[in-house]
């Protein structure tokens, strides 16, 4: 959906533009994003992707990368599903 990137880039290079792009899509399509879960590898694992997840009212399931938390956290409450 969103436009290619160069293999020379880490998972997260410009990760704000693409999600923007690929909300753009989604909206022109009139297709509404809210409640939509995206799984990631831990090459995604950022706060700041998170966050703008959580704006969007869009569920993280992203595998925590150790290099960003010594400890594993499950972001996901199984409760709240």
């Amino acid at each position: 959906m969103g436009s290619p990137k160069s293999g020379h880039h880490h998972d997260l290079y410009q990760i704000e533009g693409s999600l923007k792009e690929i909300l753009s899509l989604l909206s022109e399509a009139e297709i509404d994003h809210k409640g939509l879960f995206i799984n990631a590898d831990a090459g995604f694992d950022s706060e700041n992707l998170r966050q703008m997840l959580e704006k969007e009212k869009i569920i993280a399931n992203i595998k925590t990368h150790l290099r960003n938390n010594k400890t594993a956290k499950n972001y996901i409450n199984e409760g709240s599903i």
